[in-house]
Parts: C-alpha cells; structure tokens; sequence
C-alpha cells in the first residue's frame, strides 16, 4: 500500500485547520497547492531568519572541460548563494571558491548570473565538482504521480546456454535494455541481480551471429535458460507527465535538488525510499538521482516530488497556508490563532537548529587554519 506524501499531507493539514470539508469545498486542492509552493520560500526564509549558519540546498555541476568558457544551468529556485565549494573527482571538498572582481585583469573566474553558473577557460579542472550552497527562492511543481520504472520489454532468455551468472539471447541484441548497473529478476524468483557487464558476441551456439550475452555482479541459485526477465534502473525515475496531484514543472533542472519520494510500488519488490534530484531534464521527463537505490523500483511506482525537508516543514507549511486562506476569507480570528501557533513552531525549529549547526559559527569560511584555502 502507498504511503501519503507531502502534498496530500499538506492539503489534508489545511481542511483541517480551516473546518473546510472534502466535499463541496470552497478551496480546490489545486489552490491549495498554488498557496503551498508559494508558502514553502517564506517559511524556508523564516527558519534562516538569524541563523549564522543558514539552512542550505546543494547542487552539484561537475565540469566537463577546462579548455574553454562554460555555461551550466542551474535550479529555478535558485535564491541566494552563501557559498561554493570545489570539489574532487571523488566528490571531496578541497576549498571554497573566491569570486573575483568584476575589473579583475585576469577575468572573473566563475560568476552567476541569469539562474546558471559561468566558469572562465581553466578555472575549474575537467572532472571536477563544483557545489553550489543556495537558499530556495521557492520550489518546483509539487505533485505526486505513478509511474513505471522498467527498462524495455520483458524478454525470455535462451533455453539452453545460459547458466547461473550469464544471460543469453540468441541473434539480437538488447545492450540498451540491459545497461549496466541495471537490476534484473526472473519470473521463477523474487532475488535481484544486477548487471555488471553486457556485450554482443558468441552465445554459445557458434552460429557466427552475435548474441547479447548478459554478466550478472552475483550467482542466482539455478540456471537462467528459458526464464522471463525484466531490467529495472536504479538511478534514475521518469515522471509522469499528468500527475495525479499537483502539476509538472516543465523548467529546466527544475526538480534539481528535491527529494524523489517512493511512496510505494505494485511490483513484488515494494519499499519507501526518498533520493535527492541530481539532474532534470524537462524534455524527457527523466530525474537522475545523486544516489542510486540499491535496486530499482518495479511494477507500477507511486512517488512524489517535495521540497527538501519537507517532513520537517510540514506542519510550519500547513500552518502559514492555512493563515494566509483564513485571512482572505476575513476569519481573524482563526489567522490570530494559527499565526500564534505557527510562531512558536518556528520559534522551535530555530532554536534546533542553532542548537546543532550554530556551535562552528564561520570557522570553515573564515581566513583561519579551518579553511583548507588559507594553510600553509
């Protein structure tokens, strides 16, 4: 059974709140969402409101050529950007990134400008990550929606030349339905394997025509010949392009930096897991995640597109729509009673977050022996 996600959730906070009913409601959930999203940057902003160490979003661009000017884009929500940071190929952090003067005789570097990031010839080194630390400015489209999460067609493995770790299909080839990294399973088993090499050559019978011939990272505990199998991704989800709630932003690297939410799946294999969006790409729908699941999601999958923390938000989000809905209404006297209880939440949600992020202060940006920049 699928979970209920943030917006569900949300919608469902604000009826309450308000004694607005299901059924002949006043308010759409489609209004209601609009109100959401807008909600989301302001109460985001309210958290940070004195924090020395705000609450930030990462997004990370590696740089993939250091022999001329680059152009990358970056998420919509893009608000203000406390800090950039350099890191190595492996992703370790190596120094925080100076911004040069706009008279530099040497050129700025890297600079920001109309939501994308320019990195000067030979500022960062090819292959390099660079994250940018940025306060939203508001978030994506919220909604939730199904999906499925297969690679190709279901397709039957040859009756004799396979064995416990090799797949083989005879005379075709299927290299882009079993990619590697892919997770596949068998209609005799419900154990995942996933593949680790795939090639076309001989699949054992020396016909001369090639064959795709599948490796497995682990044996299954009897012989593949002549099973149903089906390969799943796991690093990446295709979103549905009508959501069952909410709508789907259409921006480039939109949903960059949101959390992917699986609320649950049809396939056999059925969990809850939330990954963070490392890419969008608005033409075909796909989000590529900054962590691969350890398999991937099968059948039909339920998910949602939230902002990050949302979980944490819920409540404070709930709260401020809920006021700004009674104030348009002229109810004053519940705006005075939410807005009360809505302060002292956030009022709590500061005072946590100082507690565990406020002791460092500025030690890591500062010319001091904490910043890897200024050693010796």
């Amino acid at each position: 059974m699928a979970q209920t996600g943030f917006l569900t959730r949300t919608i469902s906070n604000v009826r309450d709140m308000l004694d607005e009913p299901d059924t002949n409601a006043k308010w759409t959930d489609a209004k209601i969402i609009k109100y959401i999203e807008a909600a989301y940057a302001m109460v985001f902003s309210d958290l940070n409101r004195g924090q020395q160490n705000p609450l930030l979003v990462p997004y990370d661009i590696t740089s993939t050529t250091s022999s001329e000017d680059m152009w990358y884009d970056l998420p919509p929500t893009v608000g203000a950007i406390p800090q950039i940071t350099l890191l190595d190929s492996g992703g370790n952090y190596m120094s925080a990134i100076d911004f040069h003067g706009l008279h530099n005789p040497y050129g700025q570097g890297i600079k920001v400008m109309h939501h994308g990031l320019f990195i000067k010839k030979g500022a960062v080194p090819t292959g390099n990550q660079i994250r940018v630390e940025y306060v939203p400015s508001g978030t994506a489209r919220l909604h939730e929606g199904t999906t499925t999460n297969n690679i190709g067609a279901t397709r039957t493995a040859h009756a004799t030349y396979c064995t416990t770790t090799v797949i083989v299909f005879l005379n075709v080839n299927y290299l882009t339905e079993f990619p590697v990294g892919s997770w596949i399973k068998n209609s005799a088993s419900t154990t995942w394997h996933q593949v680790s090499s795939v090639a076309m050559g001989n699949g054992g019978d020396g016909d001369g025509n090639d064959d795709t011939v599948v490796t497995m990272a682990t044996a299954a505990t009897s012989s593949w010949d002549g099973l149903t199998i089906q390969a799943f991704y796991n690093d990446r989800l295709v979103l549905m392009a009508t959501p069952t709630v909410g709508a789907l932003d259409n921006r480039s690297q939109a949903y960059a930096g949101s959390i992917l939410r699986i609320l649950g799946t049809d396939g056999g294999h059925d969990f809850v897991s939330d990954r963070v969006v490392d890419t969008y790409n608005n033409t075909t729908r796909i989000a590529m995640l900054l962590w691969d699941w350890q398999t991937g999601p099968s059948g039909t999958v339920t998910y949602e597109m939230a902002p990050m923390m949302d979980s944490v938000l819920d409540l404070p989000i709930s709260m401020y729509v809920s006021k700004v809905i009674a104030g348009i209404e002229g109810d004053n006297r519940r705006v005075v009673t939410i807005g009360g209880n809505y302060r002292e939440m956030m009022r709590t949600l500061r005072l946590t977050h100082m507690d565990y992020h406020g002791y460092m202060g500025n030690l890591f940006r500062g010319d001091t022996v904490h910043n890897a920049q200024y050693r010796g």
